[in-house]
């Protein structure tokens, strides 16, 4: 092979090399810009996670304050419904007792 040959193969090789190189490079910054745009697509993912999660908490709080509430509120209503029936009790036999003993007629 004479020089001028191979300096032509040279010069064709670096050029199938340099357009293989380009085509990589250009590849290589497209796959970029796509994982840069998936990227940027699940941080937004993510915030939207977190905003759902802390709104979530947040009910879950509520809830757990309504639920103590409605607890106290029965024990009160529990509590006065005793009394109730404690004084209904009482009075029932005070009036079984004056019915008893004649002192008032029932008709």
């Amino acid at each position: 092979m004479d020089r001028e040959t191979c300096r032509q193969t040279d010069r064709q090789t670096y050029e199938h090399t340099d357009r293989q190189v380009s085509l990589y490079v250009y590849l290589t910054e497209e796959r970029l810009c796509e994982a840069a745009v998936v990227k940027a697509e699940l941080e937004a993912e993510v915030t939207k996670s977190r905003s759902e999660t802390a709104n979530l908490q947040d009910a879950l709080r509520k809830m757990n304050v309504t639920s103590d509430g409605l607890s106290q509120d029965k024990a009160d209503l529990n509590k006065s419904i005793t009394k109730v029936h404690h004084f209904l009790s009482d009075h029932f036999f005070l009036l079984e007792c004056v019915v008893t003993h004649g002192l008032i007629e029932i008709r």
